[in-house]
């Protein structure tokens, strides 16, 4: 495991005045603790809090330093790929919403990597920066599960907590709860858990908040979820038995109590009923034994590429048909939302919805920055691999990689180009 970053010199960012670097730390830390708090939005407009924050971070630090940050080559590119994909969907043969929101919605991804860039600039000067950012991400993990429990305790007395409180008192949002689920976290839908759960599972080493995490992901009722959750402690086990080869007999009796106990609850709760339905229901999906329309749905993302391919320009290939707008050809083909057939929409499928938002190019360049993080990141610490490799696989089943997600692979790639171990840091 590499050591911490010894060849960075230790030393307090000077902006000149004490009071703007302590600003500069609370807009850190508010712009990550936002992070994936979707219902916190600007009333009406559909701006998050976490994009408001980000556009603010950037805007002080382009007026103290009065330059743009210096840039990784690979970040330059994506903006380019980025804003080529942007600029022929504008001027290209799509409807009028379409067209606006692959600007809009373009202009609302780049400042990640801006933010990315000057992120890096601050570590640079003061490591500190690190711990100022894993702090808030840890901070809101803990705020994202303390208000699962809590929407857990009202859905059983018959509240919906989200739409109670942010649709129809606080009236930030028009739709805060699907009600799919029992829990869905800061968001309306409970996908968007899947990767908050498995951020928490790696931020905390706490037996207790594993064992939250685990209940959490039980009663979310989506399939995203527990894949993401399931498949860390596969990979924890593996690694824990197999490749460190630490296999006590106090630890397997922990183990053991630790499932017999869940059982127990599970059973008491109903929970592993729905556990197993879950795990069947995905058995399914996998081997097309299930025909309900969201699973055809999903499915046919895949098999429809070469039919998209087809109908698609040189440009539309390459290039995509913008940010947001991957569901056009999806409905141009088969009319799978015909109400949305003037409106934009995004394919619930990270890899798809990369290749047919961003296009080809595009796809290959953002996969390799997530690529370089799983190869170069494991020779800094494996838990960096096992982290976006679990992402990379949540986002077959549903689309996790979104905003706040996209700045933490991108602020992954510079702490891994700076040999910054974070999960170190936290043990100090």
């Amino acid at each position: 495991m590499a050591q911490v970053l010894k060849s960075h010199k230790i030393r307090a960012y000077d902006f000149g005045k004490i009071g703007e670097k302590k600003l500069l730390r609370i807009v850190v830390s508010l712009m990550f603790f936002f992070s994936s708090l979707l219902v916190f939005q600007i009333p009406f407009h559909g701006i998050t809090f976490f994009i408001m924050f980000e556009l603010l971070f950037c805007m002080i630090m382009f007026c103290k330093t009065g330059l743009f940050p210096k840039v990784r080559p690979l970040f330059w590119v994506i903006i380019i790929e980025l804003l080529t994909s942007a600029t022929f969907s504008f001027f290209g043969e799509l409807p009028d919403a379409h067209r606006k929101a692959a600007v809009y919605l373009t202009a609302l991804t780049l400042p990640s990597f801006f933010t990315a860039s000057y992120l890096e600039k601050l570590i640079k000067k003061d490591i500190n920066w690190v711990n100022v950012v894993v702090g808030s991400l840890r901070a809101m993990c803990v705020f994202q599960m303390v208000w699962c429990l809590l929407q857990f305790v009202c859905y059983r007395i018959g509240i919906d907590l989200n739409k109670l409180l942010f649709s129809d008192l606080l009236h930030l949002v028009e739709n805060a709860s699907s009600m799919k689920g029992v829990v869905s976290g800061f968001s309306w839908h409970q996908s968007s858990l899947a990767p908050i759960l498995v951020v928490s599972l790696f931020m905390f080493n706490s037996i207790w908040a594993k064992l939250i995490i685990i209940f959490i992901a039980t009663v979310a009722g989506n399939s995203t979820v527990l894949i993401g959750t399931g498949l860390y402690f596969c990979i924890m086990l593996f690694d824990y038995m197999i490749v460190r080869h630490k296999v006590r007999r106090k630890t397997l009796i922990i183990i053991v109590f630790i499932i017999f106990s869940g059982l127990v609850v599970g059973f008491e709760l109903g929970l592993v009923n729905k556990v197993i339905e879950e795990i069947v229901f995905i058995f399914n999906r996998v081997t097309g034994n299930v025909h309900d329309d969201s699973a055809i749905g999903h499915m046919r993302y895949f098999w429809a590429f070469p039919q998209v391919m087809d109908i698609s320009t040189t440009s539309q290939k390459l290039f995509g048909y913008g940010s947001g707008c991957s569901g056009y050809p999806i409905n141009v083909l088969f009319n799978q939302f015909p109400h949305l057939e003037f409106q934009n929409w995004s394919v619930e499928c990270d890899i798809m919805n990369t290749i047919y938002s961003w296009g080809i190019v595009g796809f290959v360049l953002y996969y390799a920055l997530l690529l370089f993080n799983i190869i170069k990141g494991a020779t800094i610490n494996k838990n960096y691999a096992y982290l976006v490799f679990i992402i990379v696989i949540e986002g077959i089943t549903y689309n996790v990689q979104y905003d706040w997600m996209i700045l933490l692979m991108c602020f992954i790639y510079i702490c891994i180009k700076n040999r910054i171990d974070f999960f170190e840091m936290m043990k100090e």
